[in-house]
């Protein structure tokens, strides 16, 4: 069998060694394949990839438009190629090396968002041709531009496409290492790697039984070990000035260094996990994997390199012609310093922060020595070996290893020299993909320069440290939201400003996720506290556990919830005197509504009124009484009738959200909702049945209301076909598709006080790290309106009524918005409330019915929060 999986090794060899056109120039092939009469539209590919790679790599808007130019005139020419019958593997690679080289320049000028649609176009063309090989490496290297991005869940989605193509040609036995070929167990663990990856990235770690398993499985697969193949060596070298860039990653031609990258990814989960006997067994195979990259010694100094090049010369000068000794001498330096980079990475999340430091100074060292290497080769070296965009790993690291040594000043400067970086590649990206980037690898510095200020006022205690932590926050609260605002519209207060804007009855409280903790801070008129706590490795499965429980079977766990709030909540009884609460929050603590964690055996909504903030700044908070009310209520819509008879069996008591069949259930009980509540305002315009269309909205002055109110069903972004963000149902219209959705309803024009969504989930959806409450609310506070009341989860429609009913008696009793909501919601919790539908519960299918004294769980009116 070894000598099998040699020869297979071989064969790979072989093939990235004829597919290298690059050994003699890409100008000199194209010379040579002319007389070989290679087809017009063939070499005039050729020809666009060579003047792709002469554009200068400096970031302007002529050289963007020569390459979209020449890369849409390369495109058209491969339609002309392909339609005339281009079906060979290499007849699909001149396609993938016209768009590997258009990347190479987006990554190069740090655009590299632009590179998603190429590579997307790159996959449709493989999948077309049958060319699997493409497809894959091109996914797995859309994957790590996803997570450059922070588009995590278009990673996940990737992910799974390659696992679909996994279970449907490959077949692995991870019993039997010898029934297994050399590309399928390639793919397997590139897979895996990708899989930890995502994992890794939020510390959500599962399935630690299933990675053990595949872990002693790929230990088995490298007891056979394969030469390296040589297109890694020689890095496809230039010559006569150009390169070939295309393939700089393919599975089958990077063996060695892919195998380096899944080792170490294992060896740091193992280590996360404390499984030290297996992260011992990786970080041990990944120093061999290493060494055997280099062919050489790992030291740049040792003889050992320039014996290693004499027989590189001698063995395989077929292959090297005029690559340079400087070219070759790259690789121990390269390899070298990865060797340093990925033990002090691995000692640091074993606890070995001694081990850690030494050979962080070590990372540092060789990676000055690579640079300044690089200096002497031609730029697109750097892009082909991929070391260089590991400085954000290497200062990442070596900033949390300072936090570890509680050398917190130190670490911030190096989180600052990060985030300068950072803010450079977000400033390039469409305003639209912003929300994304804080998911990914850029989040850890912002969050490490929170953590880092926090404890450097912790230690000091001075109004001047306090002031930069919150300058800190700001890098991260709500930064597209703002981008899409405007500064000018949604300005950050310091603390001077903050504590000058409140009363003695306000509390500005912060609980922020900050990554293996939970910052929390207060600021009230006199006093600040903030602290730094680490996070329990099981709070996040508690709180979603505690939200199922009260959403699904309306249970209130005070339990569980109490001994959460000792630790996160507790503080806010420090601070004496307080009836109002301002919560600025991110992160896991913000599925439920603080109203309900307790403080001292009461829930906190009963001592406190509290609202929700998107920014660091009360300034703009209205507690006036309204003088206007000029009202448009929108409700009852009169929705396709399609499922009239698939619902005829369902024994749900209605919500305002999608039901399980799909279809929409009518809500008369809105129409009441709308024609009660109108009657507490000045005027009001009511959009009723056949009138609450998607066309009406659009074409009526919104920016003349006040209050705007929708009562109907909410939708989360994919709950139905063809619907992937958030929106509102109204009634069915044949130019509309009666689905107002979050995107157009950012564009519309509001001035209104206040914006009440009376429906399901509007307040949740996808989260994005820093941005706040989400969903739909998040949209209309784009498009104008100052405040905003929402929902966390799917609503009783029955109470949801009474809750709005009561909410609009506080406003025209002169009430803010905030208190209004306040004192419908305890009329609610104190049960005073009668009438036929208070004894009304939810009713599941199983026919099982939780019944409830009037709507005092907070189940039926804790969802509802007021976004300031």
């Amino acid at each position: 069998m070894k000598g099998k999986l040699y020869i297979v090794n071989i064969l790979f060899f072989i093939y990235v060694l004829t597919s290298s056109v690059m050994a003699f120039g890409l100008e000199s092939s194209l010379d040579i394949k002319k007389k070989a009469n290679y087809s017009k539209a063939y070499l005039e590919i050729e020809q666009v990839v060579i003047d792709i790679l002469h554009t200068d790599k400096k970031t302007s808007k002529e050289a963007n438009t020569k390459i979209e130019i020449l890369f849409n005139k390369g495109t058209d020419l491969w339609n002309v190629f392909v339609n005339g019958g281009a079906r060979l593997y290499a007849d699909v690679f001149i396609y993938k090396q016209l768009s590997d080289v258009t990347v190479n320049y987006y990554v190069q000028t740090k655009q590299v968002y632009k590179s998603i649609e190429i590579y997307k176009k790159l996959i449709l063309e493989s999948q077309k041709y049958d060319f699997m090989e493409i497809e894959l490496d091109t996914s797995f290297k859309l994957i790590d531009i996803y997570l450059d991005l922070g588009l995590v869940d278009l990673a996940n989605i990737t992910l799974a496409n390659i696992e679909k193509i996994m279970n449907e040609y490959f077949i692995v036995d991870i019993d039997n290492i010898q029934k297994n070929d050399i590309y399928s167990l390639l793919v397997f663990y590139e897979y895996q790697k990708y899989n930890l990856k995502l994992s890794l990235l939020d510390f959500n770690i599962n399935d630690e039984n299933i990675q053990a398993i595949n872990f002693d499985f790929l230990m088995k697969y490298y007891g056979y070990k394969y030469i390296t193949p040589f297109s890694n060596i020689v890095g496809r070298r230039a010559a006569e000035g150009y390169f070939e860039l295309y393939n700089q990653n393919n599975i089958s031609g990077e063996n060695y260094y892919t195998n380096s990258q899944t080792l170490f990814v294992y060896a740091k989960y193992f280590a996360i996990t404390n499984d030290k006997k297996r992260a011992n067994i990786a970080f041990l195979e990944l120093q061999n994997t290493l060494q055997s990259n280099a062919l050489g010694s790992t030291d740049p100094s040792s003889k050992k390199n320039s014996i290693y090049i004499k027989e590189l010369r001698e063995n395989f000068d077929f292959a090297l012609g005029n690559t340079s000794n400087v070219v070759l001498q790259r690789i121990p330096l390269k390899f070298n310093y990865l060797s340093s980079l990925y033990s002090a990475d691995i000692n640091y999340h074993s606890g070995e922060i001694d081990k850690a430091t030494e050979q962080m100074v070590e990372a540092e060292s060789r990676f000055k020595l690579l640079v300044e290497h690089y200096k002497k080769l031609p730029s697109e070296y750097q892009y082909l070996d991929g070391v260089i965009k590991t400085k954000r790993e290497l200062l990442t690291l070596k900033a949390i290893i300072l936090e570890k040594e509680s050398n917190y000043t130190q670490a911030c400067d190096v989180y600052d020299e990060l985030i300068i970086s950072n803010e450079k590649i977000r400033a390039s990206l469409p305003i639209n993909l912003r929300k994304s980037y804080f998911r990914g690898y850029a989040k850890d510095a912002y969050l490490g320069l929170i953590r880092s200020r926090a404890k450097i006022y912790e230690k000091e205690k001075t109004k001047k440290s306090f002031d930069n932590f919150l300058v800190a926050l700001n890098l991260l609260s709500s930064r597209q939201l703002k981008d899409l605002k405007a500064t000018a519209d949604i300005k950050e207060q310091n603390l001077q400003e903050l504590q000058s804007s409140m009363s003695k009855e306000d509390l500005l409280y912060i609980i922020f996720d900050v990554g293996t903790d939970i910052l929390i801070a207060g600021i009230s008129k006199d006093e600040i506290f903030a602290s730094v706590i680490p996070k329990s490795k099981e709070l996040d499965k508690k709180l979603y556990a505690i939200k199922n429980d009260l959403v699904e079977k309306q249970i209130y766990n005070k339990v569980e919830l109490l001994n959460i709030a000792r630790e996160y909540i507790n503080p806010i009884a420090k601070f004496k005197g307080i009836k109002n609460i301002h919560l600025l929050s991110d992160g896991v603590l913000s599925i439920l509504p603080l109203d309900i964690y307790p403080l001292d055996e009461l829930m906190l909504f009963e001592n406190y009124s509290v609202d929700y903030l998107t920014t660091l700044n009360i300034s703009q908070i209205d507690n006036k009484k309204s003088k206007e009310l000029k009202l448009l209520a929108v409700a009852d819509p009169m929705y396709d009738e399609r499922g009239v008879d698939k619902l005829s069996d369902i024994t749900f008591s209605k919500k305002r959200s999608a039901d399980i069949s799909g279809y929409f259930q009518k809500l008369p009980e809105t129409r009441r909702e709308v024609e009660t509540i109108s009657k507490n305002m000045n005027s009001s315009k009511l959009l009723l049945g056949t009138d609450a269309k998607e066309s009406i909205i659009k074409s009526i002055p919104l920016e003349d209301y006040d209050y705007i109110h929708f009562a109907t069903h909410g939708i989360l972004g994919g709950e139905i076909p063809d619907m992937n963000e958030p929106a509102l149902v109204l009634a069915k219209e044949e130019k509309e598709d009666s689905l107002l959705s979050a995107t157009e309803i950012s564009k519309l024009k509001l001035n209104a006080k206040l914006v009440v969504l009376s429906a399901c989930n509007s307040g949740s959806g996808e989260y994005f790290r820093g941005e706040g409450a989400t969903g739909i609310a998040r949209a209309f506070k784009v498009a104008g309106s100052k405040e905003i009341i929402a929902s966390l989860w799917p609503v009783d429609s029955l109470a949801t009524e009474q809750l709005m009913k009561l909410f609009y008696e506080n406003i025209a009793k002169g009430n803010s918005n905030s208190k209004s909501l306040y004192f419908a919601k305890k009329k609610l919790l104190t049960n005073s409330i009668a009438g036929e539908n208070t004894q009304r519960g939810l009713q599941k299918k199983s026919n099982e019915t939780k019944v409830f004294e009037a709507y005092s769980n907070p189940y039926f009116w804790s969802a509802f929060i007021l976004i300031k």
